[in-house]
């Protein structure tokens, strides 16, 4: 088990570390301002966290940065911030589109974040064993598909919620869950096939 000191230590060992950690840093912040109804600096905070997502991993790349502790980091990151975005999301927007169409939108949130699940047990794995342990194509893809669907979401929900009707906003939603649950489908397959 590392000690706080070791730990401190990795994520200031590179830049690409310390915006990783910040996004874990920023969660309580964007959930104090979220649920005090402050949404324009919440949706600032849950926008900077999309955002670092793929700055630290250019970071890294380009400064020579990739470390072992960043490989565990990041998606530790990755997973705690979907999971917090998507989960006040969620609980947010209760209410506001009709009951059958938010619980489909929750039971394909929860197929989503089972696959999250598998991914981070993937890449717990390949790590142990010295594989690549990196994301591919489709999980970039299912990144990119989650981040907009919460800023889309986000947005409209609790930013301009008389812009657009929230069934649709609701459908839309639902819709861009099922391409993010493919995508996960595809980055799991690709990992597997890649171990090999």
């Amino acid at each position: 088990m590392r000690s706080l000191n070791e730990i401190l230590e990795n994520v200031n060992s590179t830049v690409a570390n310390r915006i990783s950690a910040s996004r874990i840093l920023m969660l309580p912040f964007y959930l104090i301002y979220h649920y005090m109804g402050e949404y324009s600096i919440s949706f600032a905070l849950a926008f900077y966290m999309v955002i670092s997502d793929f700055l630290d991993g250019y970071v890294a790349r380009l400064y020579g940065e990739i470390s072992e502790f960043g490989k565990i980091l990041d998606p530790i990151a990755d997973k705690a911030v979907t999971l917090t975005l998507f989960v006040s999301l969620l609980a947010g927007s209760y209410g506001l589109i009709e009951r059958s169409l938010w619980r489909s939108i929750i039971i394909t949130s929860l197929g989503l974040l089972a696959l999250e699940a598998v991914l981070i047990i993937l890449g717990h794995w390949a790590a142990k064993k010295n594989l690549h342990n990196g994301s591919n194509l489709f999980g970039k893809a299912k990144m990119i598909t989650e981040s907009y669907i919460f800023l889309f979401g986000y947005y409209f929900f609790f930013l301009n919620p008389g812009l657009s009707p929230l069934a649709e906003i609701g459908r839309s939603i639902n819709d861009l869950l099922y391409v993010a649950v493919g995508l996960a489908f595809l980055s799991i397959i690709g990992h597997i096939t890649e171990k090999r």
